[in-house]
């Protein structure tokens, strides 16, 4: 009896280990592991489901030389799999062009290629990511061209000059978990985490401050929307806010006012600032208009939470100074389309 309770705990010590270290291999894939098995949820993560269930995120980071896939599922977030990767050859966050260096932030997919697309250093697959973005231009970071591909030599550490590469093996299991101008690539110094109960006040405080930026949006009021706002943020919503206004009191001049609907919000964060990514709606007599997929930065300054970023996720387009406004266009065809509104 006492050998066989001594066998069976050999052979569970071995089972530890053997799962241990596939776990912390690079390139192993470790599927289906809950992020609370961390120490917790990776403080990234601000506000899930990442729209739906069964969208994912992509975590790099460039300590560990690791790139993990996490997966929104119900009120969980899971990391899917993970896999070994190779970052700039150079140290710290990029700051400029050529300097060789992987950039630090929250960015989004816009692209994809394949391998007829492709030189072959870029290996079998490449996606392109929108740096630099808002916050890198007020920052006056610089750098073009960084994207997430394979190789076609032995993957090295730190071995880039400022993409996020992976070997082909993996760089195509990973494509089948991205969809454009939705998936986020997190880029990190190292990976850090939240307990449950953080995350669960920071939600709700999240969702609050959202909520009463759609109410002041669909009111229409300037001084309650322009409150939400960092005042050197406000030249971003004066530049469109007339219109709307106006349009807005026609809608409501009939039986048929606009409504507002954020659809399939994730909100990310680093370091101090969050980004909220969103399907805007607009709704009127029964009528809907897509507005665009709206990106909105903001930070916790003096205890509450203001904008300093409203832009959009475009493909092709920059989120700083674009005119470009698909809120306004939507307004527009929406007006089209609904009868005797006054001045369509």
């Amino acid at each position: 009896m006492l050998n066989f309770l001594f066998l069976k705990k050999i052979v569970y010590l071995w089972a530890v280990i053997f799962l241990v270290s596939n776990i912390s291999s690079g390139g192993c894939p470790a599927q289906g592991i809950v992020s609370e098995r961390h120490d917790g949820i990776p403080d990234v993560f601000a506000f899930f489901p990442f729209g739906n269930d069964g969208n994912y995120a992509l975590l790099v980071d460039k300590t560990a030389q690791q790139l993990m896939v996490y997966e929104s599922h119900g009120d969980a977030i899971l990391e899917k799999m993970r896999f070994r990767c190779s970052t700039g050859e150079v140290a710290g966050p990029k700051e400029r062009s050529g300097d060789k260096k992987t950039p630090e932030g929250v960015y989004f997919i816009v692209n994809r290629f394949t391998a007829k697309d492709l030189a072959s250093v870029y290996g079998t697959r490449a996606f392109p990511v929108d740096y630099p973005n808002f916050m890198d231009d007020m920052a006056g970071r610089s750098g073009y061209s960084i994207w997430m591909h394979g190789t076609d030599k032995p993957l090295k550490d730190r071995n880039s000059n400022g993409c996020i590469v992976l070997e082909n093996s993996s760089i195509e299991r990973v494509e089948k978990y991205i969809s454009l101008n939705r998936t986020p690539v997190i880029i990190v110094a190292h990976r850090s985490f939240q307990d449950l109960e953080t995350f669960k006040k920071k939600k709700e405080k999240i969702s609050g401050f959202l909520t009463h930026w759609n109410q002041g949006l669909e009111s229409g009021s300037w001084l309650y929307f322009k409150a939400l706002y960092k005042p050197t943020a406000l030249s971003l919503v004066s530049a469109w806010w007339h219109e709307w206004e106006k349009t807005n009191r026609a809608f409501k001049a009939t039986l048929s006012p606009i409504s507002v609907a954020m659809n399939q919000i994730a909100v990310y964060r680093h370091k101090d600032v969050y980004i909220a990514l969103f399907e805007q709606t607009l709704e009127s007599g029964g009528r809907q208009m897509p507005a665009g997929t709206r990106k909105l930065f903001f930070k916790n300054i003096g205890g509450r939470f203001l904008i300093v970023g409203d832009t959009y996720q475009v493909s092709g387009k920059k989120d700083a100074g674009d005119p470009y406004n698909p809120f306004i266009t939507a307004c527009r065809k929406l007006a089209e389309i609904i009868p005797h509104l006054p001045g369509s």
